[in-house]
């Protein structure tokens, strides 16, 4: 992953290591979607409940920290 302003990007990089010379590369732009914005659109999807969590280890969500924003709903 990198930043180019106030963008971020994935990276994702193939090579051929059975001794060819092969190699692709490809760039994802990723779309910068906040937590009330994630939890509207499941609760438009028909989501009863909806939990935001700022890791796996179900950690309260804060922006400011939280490396992760991980979004739990169900229907």
């Amino acid at each position: 992953m990198h930043r180019c302003a106030s963008r971020g990007y994935v990276e994702l990089i193939e090579a051929d290591l059975t001794g060819g010379v092969s190699m692709r590369g490809e760039s994802a732009r990723l779309l910068g979607l906040e937590a009330p914005e994630l939890e509207r659109m499941a609760r438009r999807a028909g989501a009863a409940r909806v939990e935001v969590f700022g890791g796996y280890q179900q950690q309260p969500y804060n922006r400011q920290e939280s490396i992760d924003l991980l979004i739990v709903s169900e229907k």
